[in-house]
C-alpha cells in the first residue's frame, strides 16, 4: 500500500512546475485537479483489495484515505505552493 501511494503522488510533480505560475486562482485548480487525479488512482487502485473485507470496512478505509489525501493537498496548498 505504501508503494501505491507513492504511484500515486507522482502527478504532484507537474503540479509543482504548473504552480509556479503567479496566479493563485490558477494554483488552486492544479492543485484540485492534481488532488483528484492521485485521489482517483488510489481508489481505484485500492479498491479491488479492500472489497475483499466487509463492506463497512473496506468503505470507511477509503473515506478515510480520500480525506486524508484531501488534507495532503489543502497541506501542499498552503505551505508549500504558497
Amino acid at each position: 500500500m505504501l508503494a501505491l501511494y507513492g504511484y500515486g503522488l507522482t502527478i504532484w510533480i507537474p503540479v509543482a512546475v504548473l504552480c509556479v505560475l503567479p496566479f493563485d486562482l490558477l494554483r488552486w485548480g492544479f492543485v484540485m485537479i492534481g488532488a483528484a487525479g492521485s485521489g482517483l488512482f488510489l481508489v481505484r487502485n485500492m479498491y479491488p483489495v479492500l472489497s475483499r473485507a466487509e463492506a463497512q470496512t473496506s468503505k470507511s478505509i477509503l473515506i478515510l484515505v480520500v480525506a486524508l489525501h484531501g488534507l495532503l493537498a489543502l497541506v501542499l496548498k498552503y505551505k508549500f505552493f504558497a
